[in-house]
């Protein structure tokens, strides 16, 4: 991947409308976005002490984390409310990449974190699994 400016790193939230309209989240100052490929062991007796993975089944799991400015008090009420849910936390969330990459699924909150100096903005941390 060609290098490009962190600030093009995006993430929008659904509207739970189909096609869905996507809202900018925040203005995130610092992002990681993780892609995580598991592998399945299905070593055996019959392996003959040679690991076997197996093929095609891997589960994939994405992490996304940013700290910044959110956009609005709306924007920062959806995710605050998604991470306070017990029961319906889970919402459809989009990552653009400044190269026209897009990830898109259902993510969780699973991570919120507010922080402010007397004389700055308030900033976010969230993660989303």
């Amino acid at each position: 991947m060609a290098a490009q400016k962190g600030k093009d790193i995006l993430l929008y939230i659904s509207d739970g409308t189909s096609p869905a309209n996507w809202t900018l989240v925040a203005g995130l100052q610092s992002k990681t976005f993780t892609i995580n490929n598991e592998t399945i062991d299905i070593t055996n007796s019959d392996s003959g002490n040679v690991r076997e993975l197996l093929n095609g089944g891997s589960p994939v799991s994405m992490t996304f984390s940013g700290s910044g400015v959110f956009k609005d008090d709306a924007a920062i009420k959806s995710v605050r409310a998604l991470a306070l849910s017990t029961s319906d936390n889970q919402e459809e969330f989009q990552l653009r990449l400044g190269n026209g990459d897009i990830f898109q699924g259902v993510f969780q909150v699973s991570s919120f974190e507010s922080s402010g100096e007397h004389n700055t903005e308030e900033q976010y941390s969230i993660t989303l699994e």
